[in-house]
Protein backbone atom coordinates (compact mmCIF):
# COMPACT_ATOMS: atom_id res chain seq x y z
CA UNK A 1 0.00 0.00 0.00
CA UNK A 2 2.66 2.55 0.72
CA UNK A 3 3.50 2.29 -3.26
CA UNK A 4 0.16 3.33 -4.03
CA UNK A 5 -0.19 6.95 -2.32
CA UNK A 6 1.60 8.75 -4.49
CA UNK A 7 -1.18 7.35 -7.64
CA UNK A 8 -4.15 7.76 -5.47
CA UNK A 9 -3.13 11.80 -4.77
CA UNK A 10 -2.40 12.44 -8.55
CA UNK A 11 -5.69 10.63 -9.60
CA UNK A 12 -7.80 12.62 -6.68
CA UNK A 13 -6.47 16.16 -7.60
CA UNK A 14 -7.07 15.88 -11.41
CA UNK A 15 -11.02 14.72 -10.14
CA UNK A 16 -10.30 17.84 -8.37
CA UNK A 17 -9.99 19.94 -11.28
CA UNK A 18 -12.15 18.20 -13.60
CA UNK A 19 -14.53 18.80 -10.70
CA UNK A 20 -13.46 22.82 -10.95
CA UNK A 21 -13.93 22.78 -14.80
CA UNK A 22 -17.39 21.43 -14.77
CA UNK A 23 -18.06 24.05 -11.78
CA UNK A 24 -17.30 26.94 -13.89
CA UNK A 25 -18.02 26.12 -17.40
CA UNK A 26 -21.61 26.32 -17.64
CA UNK A 27 -21.59 30.72 -16.26
CA UNK A 28 -18.17 31.41 -16.90
CA UNK A 29 -17.92 32.57 -13.40
CA UNK A 30 -14.70 33.38 -11.47
CA UNK A 31 -14.20 34.52 -7.57
CA UNK A 32 -10.81 35.91 -7.81
CA UNK A 33 -9.52 37.34 -10.91
CA UNK A 34 -11.68 38.49 -13.91
CA UNK A 35 -15.17 38.99 -13.35
CA UNK A 36 -17.74 40.37 -15.92
CA UNK A 37 -19.95 43.19 -15.77
CA UNK A 38 -22.51 44.50 -17.54
CA UNK A 39 -21.44 47.92 -19.89
CA UNK A 40 -22.68 50.15 -22.49
CA UNK A 41 -21.95 51.06 -25.53
CA UNK A 42 -20.46 47.33 -27.39
CA UNK A 43 -20.81 46.53 -30.87
CA UNK A 44 -22.76 43.54 -31.83
CA UNK A 45 -19.26 41.55 -32.28
CA UNK A 46 -17.02 41.97 -29.31
CA UNK A 47 -13.87 42.38 -30.69
CA UNK A 48 -11.98 43.88 -27.45
CA UNK A 49 -12.80 43.22 -23.78
CA UNK A 50 -12.86 46.61 -21.82
CA UNK A 51 -10.61 46.50 -18.90
CA UNK A 52 -9.66 48.53 -15.46
CA UNK A 53 -6.26 49.73 -14.80
CA UNK A 54 -3.40 47.06 -14.41
CA UNK A 55 -2.73 46.21 -10.80
CA UNK A 56 -6.60 46.34 -9.82
CA UNK A 57 -8.55 43.40 -8.61
CA UNK A 58 -11.92 44.23 -9.88
CA UNK A 59 -11.83 43.85 -13.19
CA UNK A 60 -14.58 44.53 -15.89
CA UNK A 61 -15.27 43.35 -19.52
CA UNK A 62 -17.98 44.47 -22.05
CA UNK A 63 -20.74 41.93 -23.29
CA UNK A 64 -22.18 41.59 -26.29
CA UNK A 65 -25.40 43.53 -27.72
CA UNK A 66 -28.02 41.05 -28.77
CA UNK A 67 -29.67 42.30 -32.18
CA UNK A 68 -33.44 41.51 -33.32
CA UNK A 69 -32.87 38.17 -35.18
CA UNK A 70 -32.25 38.82 -39.05
CA UNK A 71 -35.02 38.02 -41.57
CA UNK A 72 -32.34 36.53 -43.76
CA UNK A 73 -29.57 34.32 -42.21
CA UNK A 74 -26.35 36.04 -42.98
CA UNK A 75 -23.38 34.12 -44.45
CA UNK A 76 -21.46 33.08 -40.88
CA UNK A 77 -18.04 34.45 -40.31
CA UNK A 78 -15.94 34.19 -37.38
CA UNK A 79 -14.14 37.02 -35.64
CA UNK A 80 -11.58 36.71 -32.88
CA UNK A 81 -12.41 38.01 -29.93
CA UNK A 82 -10.32 37.34 -25.89
CA UNK A 83 -11.96 34.38 -23.91
CA UNK A 84 -13.28 36.08 -21.07
CA UNK A 85 -14.49 32.96 -19.74
CA UNK A 86 -11.78 30.80 -20.87
CA UNK A 87 -9.20 32.72 -19.02
CA UNK A 88 -11.32 32.59 -15.74
CA UNK A 89 -11.55 29.03 -16.09
CA UNK A 90 -7.88 28.71 -16.45
CA UNK A 91 -6.75 30.81 -13.39
CA UNK A 92 -9.52 28.83 -11.58
CA UNK A 93 -7.64 25.27 -12.48
CA UNK A 94 -4.51 26.37 -11.97
CA UNK A 95 -5.56 27.97 -8.44
CA UNK A 96 -6.52 24.27 -7.62
CA UNK A 97 -2.99 22.77 -9.33
CA UNK A 98 -0.82 25.41 -7.54
CA UNK A 99 -2.29 23.94 -3.91
CA UNK A 100 -0.29 20.74 -4.80
CA UNK A 101 3.06 21.12 -2.86
CA UNK A 102 5.21 17.99 -3.66
CA UNK A 103 6.93 19.23 -6.93
CA UNK A 104 6.87 16.00 -8.43
CA UNK A 105 3.23 15.89 -8.43
CA UNK A 106 2.76 20.09 -8.91
CA UNK A 107 4.38 19.37 -12.19
CA UNK A 108 2.11 16.59 -12.95
CA UNK A 109 -1.43 18.18 -12.42
CA UNK A 110 -0.18 21.15 -14.32
CA UNK A 111 0.32 19.38 -17.55
CA UNK A 112 -3.77 18.44 -16.71
CA UNK A 113 -5.04 22.23 -17.10
CA UNK A 114 -7.31 22.71 -20.42
CA UNK A 115 -7.88 26.31 -22.17
CA UNK A 116 -8.58 26.81 -25.52
CA UNK A 117 -5.83 28.34 -27.71
CA UNK A 118 -5.92 31.98 -29.10
CA UNK A 119 -3.70 30.93 -31.93
CA UNK A 120 -5.49 28.25 -34.01
CA UNK A 121 -2.89 25.79 -34.60
CA UNK A 122 -0.97 26.01 -31.29
CA UNK A 123 -0.78 22.88 -28.99
CA UNK A 124 -1.81 23.76 -25.26
CA UNK A 125 1.08 22.87 -22.96
CA UNK A 126 0.24 25.01 -19.59
CA UNK A 127 1.95 26.39 -17.14
CA UNK A 128 0.25 28.04 -14.04
CA UNK A 129 2.77 30.93 -13.41
CA UNK A 130 0.40 33.26 -14.58
CA UNK A 131 0.44 36.95 -13.47
CA UNK A 132 -2.60 37.44 -10.41
CA UNK A 133 -2.40 40.90 -10.22
CA UNK A 134 -4.13 42.55 -13.23
CA UNK A 135 -5.18 41.02 -16.45
CA UNK A 136 -3.03 41.35 -20.03
CA UNK A 137 -3.38 44.37 -22.42
CA UNK A 138 -1.34 43.50 -24.93
CA UNK A 139 0.25 46.28 -26.94
CA UNK A 140 4.03 44.55 -27.23
CA UNK A 141 5.22 41.25 -28.09
CA UNK A 142 8.55 40.18 -26.51
CA UNK A 143 10.78 37.85 -27.58
CA UNK A 144 13.05 35.24 -25.75
CA UNK A 145 15.17 32.70 -26.51
CA UNK A 146 14.77 29.52 -23.53
CA UNK A 147 18.80 28.28 -23.03
CA UNK A 148 18.16 25.23 -23.30
CA UNK A 149 16.09 22.10 -24.80
CA UNK A 150 12.29 22.20 -25.09
CA UNK A 151 11.39 19.53 -22.75
CA UNK A 152 13.46 21.40 -19.74
CA UNK A 153 11.88 24.76 -20.28
CA UNK A 154 8.62 23.34 -20.33
CA UNK A 155 9.72 21.81 -16.84
CA UNK A 156 10.80 24.72 -15.99
CA UNK A 157 7.79 27.13 -16.70
CA UNK A 158 5.72 24.59 -14.85
CA UNK A 159 7.74 24.85 -11.33
CA UNK A 160 5.69 26.19 -8.98
CA UNK A 161 6.54 30.00 -8.16
CA UNK A 162 8.24 29.76 -11.52
CA UNK A 163 8.80 31.92 -14.76
CA UNK A 164 6.33 31.47 -17.77
CA UNK A 165 5.79 32.88 -21.14
CA UNK A 166 2.53 32.80 -23.32
CA UNK A 167 4.18 30.78 -26.46
CA UNK A 168 7.04 28.38 -27.02
CA UNK A 169 7.98 27.79 -30.01
CA UNK A 170 10.33 24.49 -30.87
CA UNK A 171 12.92 23.95 -33.39
CA UNK A 172 10.25 22.21 -35.18
CA UNK A 173 8.51 24.44 -35.61
CA UNK A 174 5.80 23.66 -33.21
CA UNK A 175 4.25 25.67 -31.33
CA UNK A 176 2.78 25.33 -27.88
CA UNK A 177 0.65 27.85 -25.61
CA UNK A 178 1.41 28.00 -22.18
CA UNK A 179 -0.95 30.52 -21.08
CA UNK A 180 -3.81 32.21 -22.58
CA UNK A 181 -3.05 35.40 -23.97
CA UNK A 182 -5.77 37.64 -21.72
CA UNK A 183 -3.82 36.68 -18.42
CA UNK A 184 -0.39 38.12 -17.82
CA UNK A 185 2.53 35.44 -18.14
CA UNK A 186 5.54 35.73 -16.22
CA UNK A 187 8.18 36.43 -18.69
CA UNK A 188 9.27 40.27 -18.21
CA UNK A 189 8.95 42.58 -15.03
CA UNK A 190 10.70 45.54 -13.47
CA UNK A 191 10.75 45.02 -10.48
CA UNK A 192 9.87 48.71 -8.56
CA UNK A 193 12.60 50.52 -11.74
CA UNK A 194 14.88 48.23 -12.91
CA UNK A 195 13.21 48.33 -16.41
CA UNK A 196 15.86 49.35 -18.70
CA UNK A 197 15.82 53.00 -20.08
CA UNK A 198 15.66 51.10 -24.03
CA UNK A 199 12.12 49.83 -22.84
CA UNK A 200 9.66 52.32 -24.66
CA UNK A 201 8.27 54.34 -22.05
CA UNK A 202 4.28 53.28 -23.01
CA UNK A 203 5.28 49.40 -22.27
CA UNK A 204 7.86 49.68 -18.88
CA UNK A 205 6.26 53.31 -17.60
CA UNK A 206 4.27 52.26 -15.02
CA UNK A 207 6.29 48.95 -14.20
CA UNK A 208 4.10 46.74 -15.37
CA UNK A 209 5.21 45.39 -18.92
CA UNK A 210 4.17 42.03 -17.93
CA UNK A 211 0.51 43.45 -18.04
CA UNK A 212 1.13 45.07 -21.71
CA UNK A 213 2.80 41.83 -23.42
CA UNK A 214 2.66 38.71 -25.07
CA UNK A 215 5.73 36.82 -24.54
CA UNK A 216 6.92 34.51 -26.51
CA UNK A 217 9.96 31.85 -25.92
CA UNK A 218 12.06 30.22 -28.85
CA UNK A 219 13.83 26.94 -28.24
CA UNK A 220 17.90 28.21 -28.49
CA UNK A 221 21.02 27.37 -26.80
CA UNK A 222 22.08 31.19 -26.95
CA UNK A 223 25.49 31.50 -27.37
CA UNK A 224 27.57 28.51 -27.49
CA UNK A 225 30.96 26.97 -28.27
CA UNK A 226 31.73 26.79 -32.10
CA UNK A 227 33.67 23.40 -31.68
CA UNK A 228 30.92 21.83 -30.45
CA UNK A 229 29.02 18.98 -33.18
CA UNK A 230 25.46 19.41 -34.34
CA UNK A 231 25.25 22.83 -33.89
CA UNK A 232 23.57 25.13 -36.34
CA UNK A 233 25.83 28.24 -35.84
CA UNK A 234 25.48 32.27 -36.25
CA UNK A 235 29.14 33.99 -35.92
CA UNK A 236 28.60 37.60 -34.98
CA UNK A 237 31.16 39.81 -36.45
CA UNK A 238 30.04 42.63 -33.81
CA UNK A 239 30.57 40.56 -31.02
CA UNK A 240 27.12 41.38 -29.30
CA UNK A 241 27.13 40.86 -25.57
CA UNK A 242 30.50 40.08 -25.73
CA UNK A 243 29.93 36.80 -27.34
CA UNK A 244 30.89 35.98 -31.06
CA UNK A 245 29.24 32.79 -31.42
CA UNK A 246 25.61 31.66 -31.18
CA UNK A 247 23.05 29.17 -31.91
CA UNK A 248 21.20 30.06 -35.19
CA UNK A 249 17.26 29.73 -35.63
CA UNK A 250 16.46 27.30 -38.28
CA UNK A 251 13.88 28.83 -40.98
CA UNK A 252 10.91 26.56 -40.00
CA UNK A 253 11.36 27.96 -36.37
CA UNK A 254 11.53 31.69 -37.92
CA UNK A 255 8.53 31.34 -40.65
CA UNK A 256 6.30 30.02 -37.55
CA UNK A 257 7.28 32.99 -36.01
CA UNK A 258 6.45 35.41 -38.12
CA UNK A 259 3.42 33.83 -39.03
CA UNK A 260 2.37 34.11 -35.26
CA UNK A 261 3.80 37.59 -34.36
CA UNK A 262 1.73 38.49 -37.41
CA UNK A 263 -1.43 36.98 -35.80
CA UNK A 264 -0.94 38.11 -32.62
CA UNK A 265 -0.68 41.34 -34.02
CA UNK A 266 -3.06 41.49 -36.19
CA UNK A 267 -5.53 40.30 -33.31
CA UNK A 268 -4.30 42.71 -31.10
CA UNK A 269 -3.54 46.20 -33.31
CA UNK A 270 0.08 45.94 -32.48
CA UNK A 271 2.17 47.71 -34.94
CA UNK A 272 4.65 45.47 -36.50
CA UNK A 273 7.83 47.64 -35.70
CA UNK A 274 11.00 47.62 -33.29
CA UNK A 275 9.32 49.58 -30.29
CA UNK A 276 6.25 46.79 -30.59
CA UNK A 277 7.97 43.35 -31.36
CA UNK A 278 10.98 43.48 -29.33
CA UNK A 279 13.93 41.53 -27.35
CA UNK A 280 13.99 40.89 -23.70
CA UNK A 281 17.49 42.72 -23.93
CA UNK A 282 15.26 45.76 -24.72
CA UNK A 283 13.53 45.51 -21.45
CA UNK A 284 15.87 43.94 -18.87
CA UNK A 285 19.31 42.95 -18.14
CA UNK A 286 19.44 40.18 -19.91
CA UNK A 287 20.83 39.08 -23.78
CA UNK A 288 17.46 36.83 -25.10
CA UNK A 289 17.08 36.37 -28.24
CA UNK A 290 20.25 37.30 -28.88
CA UNK A 291 22.10 38.36 -32.20
CA UNK A 292 21.14 35.34 -34.49
CA UNK A 293 17.57 36.58 -34.40
CA UNK A 294 17.33 39.92 -36.81
CA UNK A 295 14.02 41.48 -36.38
CA UNK A 296 14.28 44.68 -38.53
CA UNK A 297 17.87 44.81 -39.09
CA UNK A 298 20.47 43.30 -41.47
CA UNK A 299 22.85 40.93 -39.05
CA UNK A 300 26.41 41.44 -39.83
CA UNK A 301 27.95 38.46 -39.72
CA UNK A 302 27.83 34.45 -41.07
CA UNK A 303 25.38 33.10 -42.19
CA UNK A 304 24.14 36.39 -44.19
CA UNK A 305 19.96 36.66 -43.48
CA UNK A 306 17.62 39.54 -44.50
CA UNK A 307 15.69 40.90 -41.26
CA UNK A 308 12.95 38.66 -40.48
CA UNK A 309 10.18 41.68 -41.04
CA UNK A 310 11.49 42.81 -43.86
CA UNK A 311 8.29 43.01 -45.81
CA UNK A 312 6.25 43.24 -42.82
CA UNK A 313 3.90 40.84 -42.61
CA UNK A 314 2.73 41.12 -46.35
CA UNK A 315 5.42 38.41 -47.13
Amino acid sequence: MKYLWKPLLVLLIIIMLLLVAWKNIPTGRAENMITPTPASGETEVRERVAFSEPHIVDYYSASPVISPTPTTAPTPTFVWSPNLGDAQHYQNQCIAANGVGEAKLHEVVVGKVVFFPDYETAEIAPSCNFVEYGENKPSAIVLHFTGGSMAASLSWFRKAGGLSAHYLINRDGTVYQLVPEMVGAKHVACAGDSCLPSCPDWLCGDGYPELKSIGIELVNDGYVDPNEANILLYEDYQNAFGRRYWEDYPDIQLQVLKDLVCDIASRWNIPVDPDHVLGHYRINQKVDPGPALNLFWERLGTPYREPLFAGGCGE
